[in-house]
Formats: C-alpha cells, sequence, structure tokens
C-alpha cells in the first residue's frame, strides 16, 4: 500500500486513526460523506478506493473500489 498517497477522512477520528497507521498525507473532510465527495472531485479525483464499513450507504459522487475494513455492531 502506498501510505505516501493521499487518505482523505471524513472525520476527525478516522483522519486520527489513518495517521496512526501511518498515512502521511491525511487530510480531513469538512462535515460529511457527501461533502468530502466534492472535495475530492474538485481536486480532480477520478476514482477514489473507498475503505469503508460492512455496511455502507452508496454514493453516486465518484466511482470507487470499496473495501469493507470494519464492521460496527449495536
Amino acid at each position: 500500500m502506498q501510505l505516501a498517497l493521499p487518505c482523505y477522512a471524513v472525520g476527525e477520528a478516522t483522519a486520527e486513526a489513518a495517521a496512526e497507521r501511518g498515512f502521511a498525507d491525511v487530510r480531513e473532510g469538512s462535515s460529511d460523506a457527501a461533502a468530502l465527495m466534492a472535495q475530492l472531485r474538485q481536486a480532480n479525483f477520478r476514482k477514489v478506493l473507498h475503505l469503508c464499513g460492512r455496511d455502507v450507504t452508496p454514493t453516486a459522487f465518484l466511482p470507487s473500489q470499496r473495501v469493507p475494513v470494519y464492521e460496527a455492531e449495536a
């Protein structure tokens, strides 16, 4: 994995977790997933790797390769 590539995170906790795991360039989104996708489009990204939970609400903002990396339980 290229830990030098930019890592965009929706929130502060995710950004901190990414930095703790070795991502050198972590960028935190301004509010929610939709805002983060708009930020990625503005930066001219065409496709993203989406590290996500097992259950995720699909977004239509950018093509992405989803890779579940955690599971949330009630």
